[in-house]
């Protein structure tokens, strides 16, 4: 049984909505593509424009809606909870903040992947969607921690001269 129960999300290119509320309960990644919004957090407030990522902190009270000339912004998102969520979350992987998204396009085409996944609902897509989820999240807390690009690790794996032997982080090092 997956420890991950995904609840909804979807793709909205000309995302009107203003939202206004304490998420608990669940979590949910967030993904702007492009347009402009303004984001609050409690007291921080942030305008955002282009290429973002945000999570829902449990308890913390979130207000965005658009702020271009247009009115409208291009949002993806799901909404997830279980045991595997909270543990992401204690770990760090789930976002905060909003953050600058890495590679906007291959973003976009996971979250894709990850919806159409999750709209599936076979059991191996679920199972595919959670794999897709977490590959989002650390793609973004790598991002945020500075950590080694998929580039950099492939190099080393190369420079060490067999890609098809797991090597030990200490040997890649």
């Amino acid at each position: 049984m997956l420890d991950l129960c995904f609840h909804h999300g979807g793709h909205f290119p000309h995302c009107q909505t203003h939202v206004d509320r304490r998420f608990s309960g669940y979590y949910t990644l967030q993904f702007m593509a492009a347009g402009a919004l303004m984001y609050e957090r409690d007291d921080h407030r942030l305008h955002l424009e282009g290429a973002w990522c945000w999570g829902t902190p449990h308890g913390a009270r979130l207000r965005y809606r658009p702020s271009g000339s247009d009115g409208q912004w291009d949002h993806r998102y799901i909404a997830f909870s279980g045991p595997l969520a909270d543990r992401w979350a204690a770990d760090g992987l789930i976002p905060t903040e909003p953050q600058p998204t890495p590679d906007p396009k291959g973003f976009a085409q996971g979250t894709d992947r990850l919806i159409m996944l999750f709209q599936r609902g076979g059991i191996w897509d679920r199972q595919l969607a959670a794999n897709q989820l977490e590959r989002l999240l650390m793609e973004l807390h790598a991002a945020r921690s500075g950590a080694i690009r998929d580039d950099a690790l492939s190099a080393a794996i190369s420079a060490a001269g067999d890609p098809q032997r797991r090597y030990s982080l200490d040997e890649l090092a």
